[in-house]
C-alpha cells in the first residue's frame, strides 16, 4: 500500500507546489502587516552627542587624514553623581535631623533637572585615638576621638535608589568626638576615593560640618590654626607616607573635577575653611547653622542646579591612547563658555609617522570632555600601510562574484524544479 506522508501544514487534495505558493502568500501578507504596525509605533530616538561615532579608513604612514567631529550638547548635563558627607559628632544633631526630613525632596528636585542622577552617603566622627605627637608644634598632643568613634564610613555607595540613600541617612546619629577639630581632610580624601564615580557624570560632594580640619602642615600656608596632622587610613601618625595633607587633598578633588558644596554649620567660627573648599573646587558655601530645613534644602538644590546649568567652561577633545597622541592634532584645541544645547565642531588631523613600524589596524579613541565630564567618544579605526607592510593584492576578492553566480544558479534550478512539478 502506498502511503503519502503529509509534512507541515497541508490541505487535502491540493498539489504540493500550489500549497507552497499558498503558504508563501500568507507569510508575505503577515510580514507586511507586521511592518505596517511597527511603522505606526512611536520611536524615541536620543540624539547622539558626538558625531560621527566611528571613523574607518586606510592611511599610509607619513600621510595625513583630515576628519571632523561635531559635538551636539543636550540642554542639560546627561548625568550627575552627588554624595552627602556628614560630620556625625554630637554637635551636629539638628543638621542631621534636618537632612533626614529633607533628603527625599532634595534628591527629587535634583533628579527633576538632570536625566540620570546617582546619590551616595558618607560620614565621619574622628580618629578614635589619643596622639601624643600630632607632628604639629602648635598642637602637640590631643585626643582626636574616643573609643567607639570612627574616622570614616561609606554609608552608601553611589546608587540610583533614593530609598537606599534615605535609609543610610536615617541610620546616622550624632554622638562622639573629643577635640573640637574633626578629620575633614580624611572626609574629603575618601569622598574622592571611596565612591564609584562615573566618568560621564558631573560630580558633587555636599559636606556638612561645624569645625576646623586637622590640616597640618599645609593649612599653615593659609594662615590657619592647623590642629595637628591627619594620620590617614592606617590611623598611625608615625607613618608619614600615609598621612593626609589638607591642601593637596583639596587640589586632588579639583583635579578630578569634584565640586564641593559646603554646608557651614560653624556659625562663622570656621567659615574660612568651608569657603576655601568651595572656592577651590568651583562649588558654593551656604550657612547651615540657623536656617530652616527648607532653606537648607533650597540652598543645596540651587547650588547643584546652578552648576549643572552653567555653560561649559572648557570643551576639549583628547586622545585616550598615549601611544597615538602625537599622531593627532585637534583644531581648535578647546572651546570656552559653551552653553548647553549648542553645537561645536573640531577639525582632526591624523598623521602616522613615516617611519612607524606599525602595520595593520589601530584604534584611536577621541574623547570629548566638558569640564572634565566625558560627554562622548568618536572611535577611529585606521588601517596603517607602511614600508614594513606586505603589499595587498591590487585585484578585488573573487568571493562576492562567485557567491552571486552560485546564487543565480540556485534560483534557476529552483524555478525549473517547480515547473517540472
Amino acid at each position: 500500500m502506498h502511503i503519502t506522508k503529509k509534512v507541515g501544514f497541508t490541505r487535502p487534495g491540493v498539489h504540493p507546489f500550489r500549497e507552497r505558493r499558498y503558504l508563501m502568500k500568507k507569510l508575505t501578507t503577515i510580514l507586511i502587516i507586521c511592518l505596517l504596525l511597527l511603522s505606526t509605533m512611536p520611536v524615541s530616538v536620543m540624539a547622539a552627542i558626538v558625531e560621527p561615532p566611528t571613523i574607518v579608513d586606510t592611511l599610509k604612514a607619513g600621510e595625513t587624514e583630515r576628519d571632523s567631529i561635531t559635538v551636539n550638547l543636550p540642554t542639560t548635563p546627561p548625568k550627575a553623581d552627588v554624595i552627602f558627607v556628614f560630620d556625625a559628632t554630637g554637635s551636629m544633631g539638628s543638621q542631621i535631623a534636618a537632612m533626614k526630613s529633607k533628603a527625599g525632596a532634595i534628591m527629587g528636585d535634583i533628579d527633576g533637572s538632570v536625566d540620570d542622577v546617582q546619590f551616595g552617603v558618607g560620614s565621619i566622627v574622628d580618629y578614635p585615638h589619643y596622639y601624643p605627637d600630632t607632628l604639629d608644634p602648635s598642637y602637640p598632643n590631643a585626643y582626636y576621638g574616643n573609643s567607639g568613634d570612627y574616622a570614616w564610613l561609606t554609608d552608601q555607595d553611589l546608587t540610583s535608589s533614593t530609598a537606599a540613600v534615605q535609609t543610610a541617612i536615617n541610620g546616622l546619629y550624632a554622638g562622639g568626638g573629643a577635640d573640637g577639630p574633626q578629620d575633614y581632610t580624611r572626609a574629603l580624601y575618601e569622598s574622592k576615593e571611596s565612591f564609584s564615580w562615573r566618568d560621564d557624570a558631573k560630580k558633587f560632594v555636599v559636606i556638612f560640618g561645624d569645625n576646623w580640619p586637622h590640616s597640618y602642615p599645609s593649612g599653615a600656608s593659609l594662615g590657619w590654626n592647623t590642629y595637628g596632622a591627619d594620620p590617614g587610613r592606617d590611623e598611625n601618625m608615625t607613618t608619614p607616607s600615609d598621612n593626609l595633607d589638607f591642601v593637596p587633598v583639596v587640589n586632588s578633588l579639583r583635579a578630578s573635577n569634584i565640586i564641593v558644596i559646603a554646608g557651614d554649620c560653624s556659625g562663622g567660627y570656621a567659615t574660612p575653611f568651608y569657603q576655601y573648599i568651595a572656592t577651590q573646587t568651583g562649588g558654593a558655601r551656604f550657612d547651615a547653622t540657623s536656617v530652616s530645613a527648607d532653606d537648607m534644602a533650597d540652598a543645596i538644590v540651587d547650588a547643584i542646579e546652578g552648576s549643572t546649568s552653567a555653560p561649559i567652561e572648557t570643551l576639549t577633545v583628547t586622545v585616550r591612547e598615549p601611544a597615538y597622541a602625537s599622531w593627532v592634532t585637534v583644531t581648535p584645541p578647546s572651546y570656552s563658555d559653551v552653553p548647553w544645547g549648542d553645537s561645536r565642531s573640531f577639525a582632526v588631523t591624523i598623521t602616522p609617522p613615516a617611519d612607524t613600524k606599525i602595520c595593520g589596524e589601530v584604534t584611536i579613541h577621541l574623547d570629548v570632555y566638558g569640564d572634565g565630564v566625558l560627554l562622548g567618544t568618536t572611535t577611529v579605526t585606521k588601517t596603517i600601510i607602511g614600508d614594513a607592510c606586505t603589499p595587498s593584492p591590487e585585484f578585488p576578492t573573487l568571493a562576492l562574484p562567485v557567491a552571486m553566480i552560485l546564487g543565480f544558479a540556485f534560483i534557476a534550478y529552483s524555478i525549473r524544479s517547480r515547473k517540472e512539478d
